[in-house]
């Protein structure tokens, strides 16, 4: 696949795909796999995943721009260490839905702390 750089928008698009095929690969696999085992994944259950996966990424990616417009210490520099861990954890790693909501709530728990302490330290 060759990639739009001149054009931005479409390069991060591009970008986005790039790791959500992977996700979406073995999404496609599991699914298969159930129907020929006969059982299907309900829609609940997917839907939950994929708004952690979101939420995760999200936090992520929150902590990375608290990352770059404030000083670095290291309760922030941790978080967003812990944060990138959990977000790479449930993507790529095949993990229960209560894992992922727990890394999430521990996550964004983190986060809270770090930026309060900021708040108080400056």
């Amino acid at each position: 696949m060759s990639y739009h750089w001149t054009e931005p928008s479409i390069l991060a698009l591009e970008f986005f795909t790039e790791f959500a095929d992977h996700i979406a690969i073995r999404k496609i696999l599991q699914g298969v796999q159930g129907r020929v085992e006969g059982g299907v994944e309900s829609m609940t259950k997917q839907n939950v995943e994929l708004a952690i996966y979101v939420l995760l990424f999200m936090i992520f990616f929150f902590v990375v721009v608290v990352l770059i417009l404030r000083p670095l210490t290291w309760k922030t520099w941790l978080t967003g260490l812990v944060a990138g861990g959990a977000w790479l954890l449930t993507w790529y790693a095949p993990i229960s839905i209560r894992v992922g909501a727990t890394l999430g709530l521990l996550t964004s728990s983190g986060l809270r702390r770090a930026l309060q302490a900021y708040a108080k330290d400056g």
